[in-house]
């Protein structure tokens, strides 16, 4: 069986911005689990977060126009072959069972999305975000830059 993995937003925010101190890490973890035959699975939520993230002045000097942007995270999609999918209704009735077990910050709703997806895809996450690994039952893999 073949790894499968879902793509928290800032891998691809790391993998399309050079400026990234994350652009490396990503790039190497992505074209080795590509080369590997893995599955990578990515969220249609985390796609347009990336879009925005990717064009958004206070988080970077020069951020990348919407359209660039929209054309970049497709282009990156076809380039790995990563499979989009939206939440789905397995991941809401995750996303409910998570929300109850755990207290939730409003900034961990994004999250809390992330890892429902995951736990229904059967998935582990791909991310440089350390507190994914809070959600009770979910995998991840986090990257980090040398």
């Amino acid at each position: 069986m073949r790894p499968r993995f879902l793509l928290d937003v800032n891998v691809p925010i790391a993998v399309l911005r050079k400026d990234s101190p994350h652009h490396d890490a990503a790039v190497s973890w992505l074209r080795d689990a590509v080369a590997r035959g893995a599955e990578v699975t990515v969220l249609a939520e985390s796609l347009a977060a990336a879009v925005r993230l990717l064009s958004n002045a206070r988080a970077w000097q020069h951020p990348t126009p919407p359209a660039e942007a929209v054309t970049a995270v497709d282009s990156l999609v076809e380039a790995t072959k990563a499979r989009v999918v939206g939440a789905g209704w397995e991941a809401w009735q995750e996303f409910i069972r998570l929300t109850s077990a755990m207290t939730l910050t409003t900034r961990m709703v994004p999250d809390a999305l992330i890892a429902s997806a995951a736990l229904a895809l059967g998935a582990t996450i791909v991310t440089f975000d350390r507190g994914l690994n809070s959600y009770p039952g979910v995998r991840s893999l986090i990257l980090t830059s040398a």
